[in-house]
């Protein structure tokens, strides 16, 4: 089967993005899976989730949440944030914790691994101190029942000139806050600290309590951010649906756009039209219909549908009016093919009479009808 170039097009088209699919789906990371989530969430009893920290709030008679929106979408007077070592597009989150920060809101965040807040003036540095904190000095606002952290990352933090050391020790700055516009923000050095489990070790979960008890009261909310950890929830219905069948869906809408092409369009090509075909002749029409209306013995009704068609052929050929006398059609016959008006005349009188016509008469007045279409022009 010979194709032709618009078939070769939708043909290569659906072929090309096949494979780009193919590929594409083949090279998607892991990572992106919704089933792998980061370690530090709320949602998991893992070792390095943050549920024993969750739900120690809980019997303490505050009231957690989690958020699964970018910050924009928390009001700033929903409560305190947390935020546990961001790993969702953490560029942009940082941008969007910071507006929200100076627009009122209040936010715990644990960095720790040589992270750091661009244009807030801290840092993370990875390794920097032991895991023991030694010579620990603690804020009185926050050191309540505080004697010794246990750190399992070791990191410390560098903090410019506007934050206020929390927590420190001899090998540097554990935690810090500042005020950012309206809000304020503390920031913690190791992410593990208030993790399931390291949160029960030396007096991690005191420290924690009293920077969250410094700033909400009991019952007030504790916000746990949620999104940058991956478990957002999607802003449209194409959200909700795995990485491979988002590209499903958009070589099904490919492929229903080439159907409706290809119907729209003639994929073969164009037959030229017959030419040199004669039309069949009248006689056998007449004949045709003589084999009717003989069946029928109406021979007269049979001639008067042929004369009436020859009668308005002859007016379009004379160009003179349907309803002309018969005296004006026979002088426009005359002048124009200088034939014998003696057979149009039988005709006429024939038409007007009301005797019956037989079958062999009928044939004979057809053939001359045949040949005066012939002798005036009609039928050429």
């Amino acid at each position: 089967m010979k194709l032709s170039r618009d078939a070769w097009l939708v043909l290569v088209l659906f072929l090309l993005f096949s494979a780009v699919t193919f590929v594409s789906l083949r090279n998607t990371p892991q990572s992106q899976e919704p089933e792998k989530r980061p370690h530090y969430t709320s949602y998991s009893s893992k070792r390095s989730g943050t549920k024993a920290f969750f739900t120690l709030l809980k019997r303490l008679g505050y009231r957690p949440e989690r958020a699964v929106d970018d910050p924009d979408s928390v009001p700033p007077a929903a409560g305190l944030l947390i935020v546990e070592k961001p790993t969702r597009g953490y560029p942009s989150f940082r941008g969007r914790l910071g507006r929200w920060l100076r627009s009122g809101g209040c936010a715990i965040v644990f960095l720790g691994g040589e992270e750091s807040f661009q244009g807030l003036g801290i840092e993370a540095s990875k390794r920097a101190g032991g895991r023991k904190a030694f010579r620990l000095r603690v804020e009185p606002a926050y050191a309540a029942g505080v004697r010794r952290l246990d750190l399992r990352s070791g990191d410390r933090l560098y903090a410019e000139q506007g934050w206020s050391v929390i927590a420190g020790d001899s090998q540097g700055v554990i935690a810090a806050e500042k005020p950012i516009g309206k809000g304020r923000i503390i920031v913690v050095s190791d992410p593990w600290i208030a993790s399931n489990s390291e949160i029960g070790k030396s007096d991690n979960a005191v420290f924690l309590v009293n920077l969250i008890s410094a700033r909400v009261n009991k019952g007030e909310a504790v916000v746990f951010d949620e999104y940058s950890q991956g478990y957002a929830v999607p802003k449209t219905p194409l959200g909700v649906l795995p990485h491979a069948w988002k590209f499903a869906l958009v070589q099904i809408a490919l492929a229903a756009l080439l159907a409706v092409y290809s119907a729209g369009r003639r994929f073969g090509s164009v037959n030229a039209a017959v030419e040199g075909r004669s039309r069949r002749p009248a006689h056998e029409y007449v004949q045709a219909m003589g084999r009717l209306y003989r069946k029928a013995d109406a021979g007269r009704a049979a001639f008067e549908i042929i004369y009436d068609a020859f009668w308005a052929d002859l007016c379009v050929r004379l160009s003179i009016p349907a309803d002309s006398s018969d005296r004006d059609a026979i002088a426009a016959t005359e002048g124009m093919t200088g034939a014998d008006s003696t057979d149009l005349l039988h005709l006429i009188e024939r038409r007007r009479g009301d005797e019956p016509i037989s079958q062999s008469e009928l044939v004979r007045l057809a053939g001359t009808i045949c040949s005066l279409r012939k002798e005036t022009g009609i039928d050429r």
